[in-house]
């Protein structure tokens, strides 16, 4: 599971703004239990306003049940885009994106994922594809000479998919984030071993029927230190 390793990241909002929050596990929440026991910031209304940047961050999540319905394709084109716009390490953009649609191709691909029966199939998949572009090629890092022991290009490429999954949040469209295998998703995509596919993005819209697993996050303060790592404020 390399997206465990390389995208469970915690993201700060500056504490001068009142809103400090982190985001954890592809999931943004102020941590604490009771946000999730009372609902706050967790509506998934679709088209709904949200009010706030965290709001929305709040309110993605998971889908593992997708209804039949279908993208339109202004919207898939605004979901690309959010993922153009995307932070790359020295704007290398080391990305290119595969949009899946036939319902064939659709179904081999959820069968190469980690959990993938877990999920039915999303109404299209877009497959991010880890481009070898710029200095430190083969370590994926983006600087020349010595490694700084980072896989860069694996961490942009999470945030561009990051992107897409909060875009979609704002169109009213669910998501899913899941790791394939990597030989069988080069044979479907007719990449082959030439570039690897860290990242597939299903994108859909949750069932009426389906059901929803309890969200919680850690509590801030069970993952937050202050100038040096264990750290009291």
């Amino acid at each position: 599971m390399i997206l465990s390793s390389f995208f469970g990241l915690d993201y700060y909002i500056n504490d001068a703004l009142g809103i400090s929050k982190c985001l954890y596990n592809w999931g943004w929440g102020d941590c604490g239990l009771e946000d999730v026991v009372l609902g706050r910031g967790y509506g998934m209304a679709k088209n709904k306003s949200y009010d706030s940047f965290l709001d929305l961050a709040r309110s993605r999540k998971t889908t593992y049940d997708f209804s039949d319905a279908k993208i339109k394709d202004q919207d898939l084109r605004q979901i690309l885009e959010a993922g153009r716009w995307a932070p790359s390490c020295n704007n290398t953009q080391p990305w290119h994106f595969v949009v899946v649609r036939g319902k064939g191709d659709i179904k081999r691909l959820m069968m190469t994922v980690n959990y993938g029966d877990f999920h039915t199939d999303p109404a299209l998949i877009v497959a991010l594809v880890l481009m070898r572009r710029g200095p430190g090629v083969d370590n994926f890092s983006c600087w020349k000479g010595k490694d700084s022991g980072t896989y860069d290009s694996y961490m942009s490429l999470g945030m561009a998919g990051l992107n897409m999954a909060l875009e979609a949040r704002e169109l009213g469209i669910d998501s899913c984030l899941l790791t394939p295998d990597q030989e069988v998703v080069g044979k479907i995509l007719r990449i082959g071993k030439a570039y690897p596919v860290p990242l597939l993005v299903g994108f859909g819209y949750q069932s009426k029927k389906a059901f929803q697993k309890r969200r919680v996050r850690n509590e801030l303060s069970m993952i937050t230190s202050y100038g040096f790592f264990g750290g009291k404020r």
